[in-house]
């Protein structure tokens, strides 16, 4: 496994502070639900179709957390972070909305749930939500490609000159696209699985996905391989690329600046051992 699997944000860190203030502070919010046995319940909701972030499986293997209203659980780096944060929030019960990553926003701001625990940031989703600071940096873009294919031996974007590329709906790899010279883009699709389907099944020349991503993709999908760029060959990322990951909260909910503190007591080393467990624990990682 490569060394570069994580790089946690004391650069990040610096950076998100001097593109927005994080959580604002406008009016109180309730610490979660309180049910009528006294339980305090963390109401999250995920996509829970990103793997090594979020997965959905059958079981609760691995410390898996169950969907609500399903028989199906959740797991992944996101949900390793989660329970953590819960647990040193004094949370009893965290219960997992499951819905489409483009109405992910929309149903935290119509109470669906109290937090996105795993959103990046950009300067359109901060108009709409307050984000924590920093806790993940998401790794570079890069193009997941069939390994025996016309691209598997490229190394810079000139390479895809004219290739048929798919990405993520609603994520700053939509902008990225863009910077692939006379790119074939294709609809965006809702989930980076179905990304990764397109290109198992030869519908797509190319997915644009994180490292993280396409590091967990090859590893459930053999046949696929991924193309990371040296420096000045790849994708010029900005703030609006979406690789700093935070938690999302409804404006001006005082909950924000706790799970900022709760975040920042887990260390580098915690999340790096939690990115490598999720790669080695989602579904079909194992030959």
């Amino acid at each position: 496994m490569r060394k570069k699997i994580i790089a946690i944000a004391a650069v990040a860190t610096l950076m998100i502070s001097t593109c927005f203030t994080g959580c604002s502070k406008k009016e109180a919010a309730s610490d979660g639900t309180t049910t009528s046995d006294g339980k305090k319940v963390l109401k999250v909701g995920m996509e829970c179709c990103y793997a090594p972030y979020n997965w959905t499986q059958a079981d609760d293997s691995n410390g898996a957390i169950q969907i609500a209203g399903t028989s199906d659980y959740v797991n992944g780096f996101q949900v390793s972070v989660l329970k953590r944060v819960a647990e040193e929030l004094g949370y009893d019960e965290i219960q997992v909305t499951k819905i489409d990553w483009d109405s992910i926003i929309l149903g935290l701001n119509s109470s669906k749930y109290d937090c996105i625990p795993g959103i990046c940031y950009t300067s359109e989703r901060a108009e709409s939500i307050d984000f924590t600071e920093t806790y993940f940096y998401s790794l570079d873009d890069c193009m997941l490609v069939a390994k025996d294919g016309k691209y598997a031996s490229a190394t810079s974007l000139q390479d895809f000159d004219g290739a048929s590329v798919v990405t993520q709906l609603s994520t700053g790899w939509e902008q990225d696209m863009e910077q692939i010279p006379n790119v074939d883009k294709q609809t965006s699709l809702s989930s980076a699985s179905e990304c990764t389907y397109a290109v198992s099944t030869g519908k797509v020349d190319a997915a644009l996905l994180d490292e993280a991503t396409c590091m967990a993709a090859i590893i459930a999908n053999p046949d696929l391989t991924y193309i990371s760029f040296e420096e000045g060959k790849g994708f010029t990322q900005d703030i609006d690329s979406g690789y700093l990951m935070g938690y999302g909260f409804r404006k001006g909910d005082e909950n924000c600046a706790k799970f900022d503190e709760a975040l920042k007591s887990i260390s580098e080393d915690e999340y790096k051992t939690m990115m490598e467990g999720a790669i080695k624990n989602q579904p079909l990682s194992e030959e």
